[in-house]
């Protein structure tokens, strides 16, 4: 119909009902082009919002599994020094043979960590990083994620010590299996906890199985690069932990 009126000025040559014609159907256009370009912003913006929530959530869960890896690698580490007392001054652990025994397998444990970047790799790969216009913010987060943080860290935390396999080709089958039925635990949330426990063997056969450790000279060689690792993890750990809850705050207050 507007076109039907602007053919009719034209023909009558009544320019200035044509300019009129021709702003309002100009500023028609803009205006539509700007309500679709308001409304792809306000669903841009609600999705990075949904996104930084999920970040810090996922932050939040960095945050605990840290705390967990911790104190697990601090109760191995703990093993791994009453071993070394044994293997270098051959004292035992509380007097105990069995115990001794006992702290050399739990200090061949491993606390493997997995990353918890699931929101920030689904957002890389779908080219919604832009989302983020903070810019501190995106660097601060594509700093953590790609060069420090779970997606690092992996490297140093999920490797297995000749130790490992060395103590346990050393300790009985019947040991093992007792050990994992009653001095170890799995936990929810991919969590695991070493427990005291009963000896399953007398105190005559414990010392057997200790000689034995000793007798191979690269045991205490292994441990002592084992228990610098696990030092090294558990400072590195700590350091990552403050680097999370500083971000977790950058991304919470961003999301609100």
């Amino acid at each position: 119909m507007r076109f039907k009126r602007f053919f009719e000025h034209l023909r009558r040559q009544d320019w200035v009902a044509v300019a009129i014609e021709l702003v309002i159907v100009v500023m028609g256009v803009f205006l539509g082009l700007q309500a679709n370009n308001w409304n792809q912003m306000r669903i841009d913006d609600e999705r990075a919002h949904t996104y930084l929530v999920r970040i810090h959530s996922d932050l939040d869960a960095e945050v605990a599994a840290i705390d967990r890896r911790v104190a697990f690698v601090a109760g191995a580490l703990d093993y791994a020094h009453h071993a070394l007392a044994y293997g270098e001054t051959s004292v035992l652990f509380d007097g105990s043979a069995w115990k001794t025994v006992l702290a050399f397998y739990q200090a061949s444990q491993v606390y493997p960590t997995i990353a918890m970047d699931a929101t920030y790799r689904e957002m890389s790969s779908v080219g919604d990083l832009r989302l983020i216009h903070d810019q501190r913010l995106s660097a601060a987060l594509a700093n953590y994620y790609a060069n420090g943080g779970p997606g690092a860290l992996p490297t140093l935390f999920n490797q297995i010590p000749a130790y490992r396999e060395s103590i346990r080709g050393l300790t009985p089958s019947n040991v093992q299996s007792y050990i994992w039925a009653h001095c170890h635990r799995e936990l929810p949330n991919a969590n695991q906890q070493m427990i005291d426990c009963a000896p399953p063997i007398s105190d005559a056969q414990a010392q057997t199985i200790l000689r034995e450790f000793v007798a191979e000279p690269q045991i205490i060689r292994q441990l002592r690069f084992w228990a610098t690792q696990m030092t090294v993890e558990n400072e590195t750990s700590v350091s990552e932990r403050a680097d999370t809850v500083a971000l977790a705050a950058q991304v919470g207050l961003a999301a609100h």
